[in-house]
Parts: structure tokens; C-alpha cells; sequence
């Protein structure tokens, strides 16, 4: 992964990453992809929800040796970033301070 640091050209505290988000602002919480904004809609208690049903899924997976486990890893990556694409669709915010 490339992050720029002491040399960042973005303003604030927006990092520069090459791998996979074009920039990623951590004062809004907010994540640029390909010029689209994903700000964080999620609260905690939907994050833990989640990171529950993704490493449940995950262990299913790998016992009973089927795709489940790779679904597993959609629920842990929302709640990672803390943003979740059907919510920004759905207009659902389940964070009090986003």
C-alpha cells in the first residue's frame, strides 16, 4: 500500500492511497472512490452486528466447506470502513454523529 505521508497533497488529514481509495478524509469520515463519496452510515452496534455475522458466516464456511465463508467477508468489510452501499441507496443511517 502507498500512503503519502509528510509530503501529502490533500488538504486537512486526507491521505493519498494508491491501492484502493482514492482519498480517504478521517476528520469527516469520509472515503472517495473513483470520485464517489462514501461517507460512514453505520453506528456501532450495526458494525458489531456484522463483524458477528461475518465471522459466524466465515467459520460455517471453512467447517462445512462451502462458499459461505467468502460471503462472510461483505459483512466484515462494511463494517471495517463503516460505510454500507444499500444503506446510501436506502438513505439509512443507523450512526448518531455521521
Amino acid at each position: 500500500m502507498n500512503v503519502q505521508g509528510n509530503d501529502n497533497p490533500l488538504p486537512g488529514n486526507q491521505l493519498a492511497c494508491s491501492c484502493l481509495f482514492s482519498e480517504i478524509d478521517y476528520r469527516h469520515m469520509t472515503i472517495t472512490l473513483n470520485g464517489e463519496k462514501m461517507e460512514k452510515n453505520m453506528g456501532g452496534a450495526d458494525r458489531a452486528i456484522r463483524v458477528t455475522i461475518g465471522v459466524v458466516a466465515i467459520v460455517l464456511g471453512i467447517t462445512n466447506q462451502s462458499w459461505l465463508g467468502a460471503i462472510g467477508l461483505i459483512p466484515l468489510l462494511t463494517a471495517g470502513i463503516g460505510f454500507c452501499p444499500l444503506y446510501k441507496v436506502l438513505g439509512i443511517k443507523t450512526c448518531s454523529s455521521c
